[in-house]
């Protein structure tokens, strides 16, 4: 590969980029940070024990996609932090999701003090994936964005990720090799 060159596809395996992580790290930066990303980055830093839990729906909710990647339950995300408020690790949790906030992420029973994360219409999504990484816990969606702020979490400090198993709704389709051995592996509850 040489600079400027572009990869696209679903490229999600430790395995490519085992000896290359801290340099994609580096290399995804914005050209220009907004005060917004800026903003929640720091507050993701801060506090001990902060958690950014990622909550797919967008395209997820259409019926094909549904049926082969499945749309998390909301058991799957609150199982997560009753885990880790078991283990005295859950601190402010911070809520990215490509939903609107106001629809049933609202409803679920969330940690008191937990924050979801709206950026305007007009910010990039790039943001919020490397707004992620800065807490101490990524609990991850069954999404290749997800995967990418595991990953640079992992990368930048070491911090634990949780993903979902199985991770496809489908269960002919196989996620092997798809998820770091070091990242915890719950549970997963579809919708239905």
């Amino acid at each position: 590969m040489r600079a400027g060159d572009t990869l696209t596809g679903y490229s999600r395996s430790p395995r490519h980029f085992a000896n290359c992580t801290r340099e994609l790290d580096a290399d995804l930066q914005l050209k220009q940070l907004s005060r917004l990303y800026q903003s929640i980055s720091r507050e993701i830093a801060e506090p001990p024990h902060s958690v950014a839990v990622h909550v797919r729906r967008g395209g997820y909710l259409k019926q094909k996609n549904a049926q082969i990647h499945g749309v998390l339950a909301g058991t799957y995300y609150l199982r997560s932090l009753e885990i880790l408020a078991d283990c005295g690790s859950l601190g402010q949790v911070f809520v990215f999701s490509d939903a609107n906030a106001t629809d049933s992420l609202r409803t679920m029973n969330w940690p008191t003090g937990n924050k979801f994360v709206e950026p305007p219409l007009t910010s990039s999504a790039l943001e919020n994936l490397l707004a992620m990484p800065h807490a101490s816990t990524v609990i991850t969606a069954n999404s290749s964005f997800s995967w990418w702020a595991g990953l640079l979490a992992r990368c930048r400090s070491g911090s634990t990720v949780v993903a979902p198993n199985p991770w496809f709704r489908e269960s002919r389709r196989s996620a092997e090799g798809l998820i770091p051995d070091e990242w915890l592996r719950l549970r997963a509850d579809f919708r239905i």
